[in-house]
């Protein structure tokens, strides 16, 4: 039903602009109904956006984060949330993507490395070794890693830092997956994360 109204509107709007080529007289009356049909449109689409995210802030076992400030030019390519996962996918001006991952199942990420990092200010020679380095973005503590293949992609796995002074067993585990990407663009997206709240 959607796909049919969308195509209505389309073809109005062509034989709109035929009829202003043929100097065709269009009532404001039709301007007014393309306007109201265009912002339907587009609530409808921010509206679905809203309804899954507050629909995975009310069922997902942790705090979902969303990022209170990104470029205009960035859109939001789609939003899934399925079996306690939750990704926000992004594009940037430049068609890259920019994933946003919040899983209770994301691995990897040695949250106990990640303290010791927190308490000394050292990096555990495992991690250095393995080429991962710690990064500190805004209130967040986490590994960064570089991937060359099938892509270039920038991987940022991460935590809330003073979820680091607690009990290490559920601390929520986040992840911003660049995919031709660069650390700016992951910068971007963890730099403004806060709680979704509707």
């Amino acid at each position: 039903m959607l796909v049919s109204l969308i195509y209505s509107i389309l073809k109005w709007i062509i034989d709109y602009e035929e009829a202003v080529v043929l100097k065709v007289r269009v009532t404001k009356g039709k301007l007014k109904i393309i306007s109201v049909l265009s912002l339907l449109f587009l609530f409808s689409a921010c509206t679905a956006s809203d309804a899954t995210l507050m629909q995975a802030s009310r069922e997902l076992p942790f705090p979902v984060l969303v990022p209170s400030n990104i470029p205009e030019e960035w859109e939001i390519a789609e939003i899934v949330y399925e079996d306690e996962l939750l990704v926000i996918s992004y594009l940037t001006e430049n068609d890259h993507q920019v994933d946003l991952v919040q899983d209770r199942n994301i691995q990897g990420l040695n949250v106990a490395f990640l303290r010791d990092y927190m308490l000394t200010g050292t990096v555990n020679e495992q991690l250095y070794m393995e080429g991962i380095e710690i990064k500190e973005i805004s209130t967040f503590l986490g590994e960064l890693t570089f991937f060359q293949q099938p892509v270039p992609t920038v991987q940022y796995t991460f935590v809330k830092k003073q979820d680091l002074f607690g009990s290490l067993e559920r601390v929520p585990v986040y992840q911003v997956i660049g995919k031709e990407a660069s650390f700016e663009d992951i910068k971007i997206v963890v730099d403004s994360l806060n709680v979704y709240s509707k």
